[in-house]
């Protein structure tokens, strides 16, 4: 299967605005849930979600063509 990652570049600086709205997110009372002590998930709905693990992906899709 061959996969053009170049074509998911266009979509790197905006996921990195959306996932470091989602780290601000969690700082906000009544969003942020804390769980062992850390305030570091959003709850939705049935679901909790932790924001910086797609800013890590983020992360990757931004500084991964760098290295080349």
């Amino acid at each position: 299967m061959h996969f053009d990652y170049w074509k998911m570049r266009r979509y790197v600086v905006p996921a990195l605005f959306v996932c470091f709205g989602l780290l601000i997110l969690v700082l906000i009372p009544g969003v942020g849930l804390i769980r062992g002590g850390a305030q570091s998930w959003i709850g939705v709905g049935a679901f909790s979600i932790q924001p910086s693990e797609f800013m890590k992906l983020a992360m990757i899709g931004f500084f991964g063509p760098l290295a080349f």
